[in-house]
Protein backbone atom coordinates (compact mmCIF):
# COMPACT_ATOMS: atom_id res chain seq x y z
CA UNK A 1 0.00 0.00 0.00
CA UNK A 2 0.66 3.46 -0.92
CA UNK A 3 -0.74 5.55 2.16
CA UNK A 4 1.58 3.49 5.13
CA UNK A 5 5.15 4.56 3.64
CA UNK A 6 3.91 8.25 3.44
CA UNK A 7 2.35 7.92 7.05
CA UNK A 8 5.69 6.90 8.32
CA UNK A 9 7.89 9.51 6.45
CA UNK A 10 5.18 11.72 8.04
CA UNK A 11 5.96 10.38 11.18
CA UNK A 12 10.10 10.33 11.20
CA UNK A 13 10.80 13.41 9.37
CA UNK A 14 9.37 15.76 12.21
CA UNK A 15 10.93 14.06 14.45
CA UNK A 16 13.95 14.25 12.88
CA UNK A 17 13.76 17.89 12.52
CA UNK A 18 13.03 18.46 15.59
CA UNK A 19 16.29 16.92 16.70
CA UNK A 20 18.57 18.87 13.93
CA UNK A 21 17.23 21.95 14.92
CA UNK A 22 17.00 21.39 18.80
CA UNK A 23 20.78 20.26 18.59
CA UNK A 24 21.55 23.34 16.17
CA UNK A 25 25.93 22.13 16.09
CA UNK A 26 27.57 20.31 13.44
CA UNK A 27 28.84 17.17 15.86
CA UNK A 28 25.47 16.67 16.90
CA UNK A 29 24.39 16.65 12.85
CA UNK A 30 27.61 14.41 11.98
CA UNK A 31 25.60 11.87 14.58
CA UNK A 32 22.41 12.16 12.98
CA UNK A 33 24.08 11.34 9.36
CA UNK A 34 25.19 8.29 11.29
CA UNK A 35 22.16 6.91 12.65
CA UNK A 36 21.14 6.61 9.13
CA UNK A 37 22.09 4.96 5.64
CA UNK A 38 22.83 7.25 2.79
CA UNK A 39 20.44 4.90 1.35
CA UNK A 40 17.70 6.49 3.27
CA UNK A 41 14.48 7.57 1.23
CA UNK A 42 13.05 9.52 4.23
CA UNK A 43 15.93 11.81 5.10
CA UNK A 44 15.32 15.00 3.12
CA UNK A 45 19.10 16.12 2.72
CA UNK A 46 19.90 12.64 1.05
CA UNK A 47 17.23 12.54 -1.41
CA UNK A 48 16.97 16.29 -1.84
CA UNK A 49 13.53 16.98 -1.44
CA UNK A 50 11.39 18.68 1.53
CA UNK A 51 8.20 16.36 2.88
CA UNK A 52 5.08 17.95 1.46
CA UNK A 53 3.25 17.73 4.57
CA UNK A 54 5.34 19.56 7.00
CA UNK A 55 3.48 21.26 9.85
CA UNK A 56 4.05 24.83 10.19
CA UNK A 57 5.07 24.05 13.91
CA UNK A 58 7.84 21.52 12.35
CA UNK A 59 9.20 24.85 9.80
CA UNK A 60 9.57 27.58 12.71
CA UNK A 61 11.52 24.87 14.65
CA UNK A 62 13.77 24.23 11.94
CA UNK A 63 14.07 27.94 11.06
CA UNK A 64 15.24 28.72 14.88
CA UNK A 65 11.64 31.43 15.80
CA UNK A 66 13.84 32.22 19.18
CA UNK A 67 11.08 30.21 21.24
CA UNK A 68 12.51 27.81 24.01
CA UNK A 69 12.64 24.33 21.67
CA UNK A 70 15.32 26.53 19.64
CA UNK A 71 18.76 25.02 20.82
CA UNK A 72 21.27 27.12 22.97
CA UNK A 73 24.81 26.16 23.11
CA UNK A 74 25.52 28.07 26.14
CA UNK A 75 27.99 30.17 24.24
CA UNK A 76 25.83 32.11 21.42
CA UNK A 77 23.08 34.39 22.07
CA UNK A 78 20.23 35.20 19.84
CA UNK A 79 19.08 38.96 18.91
CA UNK A 80 16.87 39.04 21.63
CA UNK A 81 18.68 37.35 24.70
CA UNK A 82 21.58 39.42 26.85
CA UNK A 83 24.38 37.54 27.92
CA UNK A 84 24.67 36.89 31.97
CA UNK A 85 27.64 38.41 33.74
CA UNK A 86 29.44 35.63 36.03
CA UNK A 87 30.28 36.50 39.03
CA UNK A 88 33.42 39.08 39.21
CA UNK A 89 36.25 37.71 40.81
CA UNK A 90 37.15 40.51 43.75
CA UNK A 91 40.30 42.45 43.28
CA UNK A 92 39.06 45.76 44.71
CA UNK A 93 41.59 46.96 46.97
CA UNK A 94 44.28 45.36 44.09
CA UNK A 95 46.89 47.87 42.46
CA UNK A 96 46.91 45.75 39.44
CA UNK A 97 45.65 41.84 38.32
CA UNK A 98 46.12 39.96 34.96
CA UNK A 99 43.71 38.23 32.74
CA UNK A 100 44.86 35.36 31.04
CA UNK A 101 43.82 35.73 26.86
CA UNK A 102 42.77 32.21 25.46
CA UNK A 103 45.10 29.82 28.50
CA UNK A 104 45.41 26.62 27.40
CA UNK A 105 44.53 27.58 23.29
CA UNK A 106 40.42 27.33 25.59
CA UNK A 107 38.58 30.29 23.69
CA UNK A 108 38.27 31.68 27.14
CA UNK A 109 38.95 35.12 29.47
CA UNK A 110 40.44 33.60 32.84
CA UNK A 111 39.43 35.03 34.90
CA UNK A 112 36.34 36.44 32.73
CA UNK A 113 34.54 38.69 35.01
CA UNK A 114 36.61 41.11 37.91
CA UNK A 115 35.78 43.52 40.33
CA UNK A 116 38.08 46.25 40.39
CA UNK A 117 38.65 49.62 42.19
CA UNK A 118 38.99 53.32 40.19
CA UNK A 119 43.15 52.93 39.47
CA UNK A 120 43.47 49.16 38.82
CA UNK A 121 46.07 48.29 36.33
CA UNK A 122 44.27 45.72 34.39
CA UNK A 123 46.89 43.46 32.14
CA UNK A 124 45.61 40.74 29.87
CA UNK A 125 48.61 38.40 28.71
CA UNK A 126 47.91 36.22 25.28
CA UNK A 127 48.16 32.55 26.02
CA UNK A 128 47.28 31.33 23.22
CA UNK A 129 46.66 32.96 19.05
CA UNK A 130 44.34 34.63 17.24
CA UNK A 131 42.34 36.92 20.14
CA UNK A 132 41.84 40.23 20.64
CA UNK A 133 39.88 42.58 23.66
CA UNK A 134 37.60 44.42 21.72
CA UNK A 135 35.09 46.49 23.51
CA UNK A 136 31.56 46.25 23.00
CA UNK A 137 29.94 48.11 25.95
CA UNK A 138 31.45 50.52 28.62
CA UNK A 139 29.78 53.52 30.53
CA UNK A 140 29.26 56.77 28.67
CA UNK A 141 32.35 59.60 28.77
CA UNK A 142 35.34 56.96 28.63
CA UNK A 143 37.64 56.03 26.08
CA UNK A 144 38.97 52.79 26.90
CA UNK A 145 39.66 51.28 23.11
CA UNK A 146 40.90 47.74 23.94
CA UNK A 147 43.63 46.32 21.76
CA UNK A 148 41.09 45.28 19.16
CA UNK A 149 43.92 43.67 16.57
CA UNK A 150 44.35 39.68 16.95
CA UNK A 151 47.06 39.44 18.68
CA UNK A 152 48.99 36.12 19.26
CA UNK A 153 50.72 34.15 22.34
CA UNK A 154 53.38 36.23 24.57
CA UNK A 155 51.43 39.73 23.93
CA UNK A 156 50.08 41.77 26.63
CA UNK A 157 48.44 44.61 27.29
CA UNK A 158 47.49 46.84 30.05
CA UNK A 159 44.60 49.77 30.60
CA UNK A 160 44.23 51.45 34.14
CA UNK A 161 40.67 52.00 34.70
CA UNK A 162 39.56 55.23 36.39
CA UNK A 163 35.62 55.78 35.09
CA UNK A 164 33.12 53.15 37.55
CA UNK A 165 30.95 51.21 35.66
CA UNK A 166 30.39 47.97 33.52
CA UNK A 167 33.02 47.35 30.85
CA UNK A 168 32.21 44.28 28.34
CA UNK A 169 34.65 42.75 26.28
CA UNK A 170 35.23 39.71 23.57
CA UNK A 171 37.74 38.45 21.55
CA UNK A 172 35.92 39.63 18.08
CA UNK A 173 37.34 36.46 16.25
CA UNK A 174 35.53 34.12 18.86
CA UNK A 175 32.85 36.11 20.23
CA UNK A 176 30.47 33.65 18.18
CA UNK A 177 32.16 30.73 20.18
CA UNK A 178 31.46 33.05 23.71
CA UNK A 179 34.62 34.72 24.80
CA UNK A 180 33.40 37.47 26.70
CA UNK A 181 34.68 39.07 29.66
CA UNK A 182 33.68 42.12 31.96
CA UNK A 183 35.43 44.55 34.17
CA UNK A 184 33.10 46.05 36.85
CA UNK A 185 34.55 49.12 38.39
CA UNK A 186 33.20 49.86 41.73
CA UNK A 187 33.68 52.73 44.12
CA UNK A 188 33.19 50.33 47.25
CA UNK A 189 36.54 50.78 48.63
CA UNK A 190 36.64 47.41 50.85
Amino acid sequence: MTGAPTGVQMQRSPTRRRLLAAAGSAGTLALAGCSGGADDPDDPAENGTDPANESADDAENATGDGNATDADDGNSTGADETPTMPEPVDWTGEERGTIVVGPDGDRIFEPDAVRITPGTLVRWLWDSDGHSVTPIDQPAGTDWSGDADARDEGHSYEFAFETPGTYEYVCEPHEGAGMRGYVVVTDDRQ
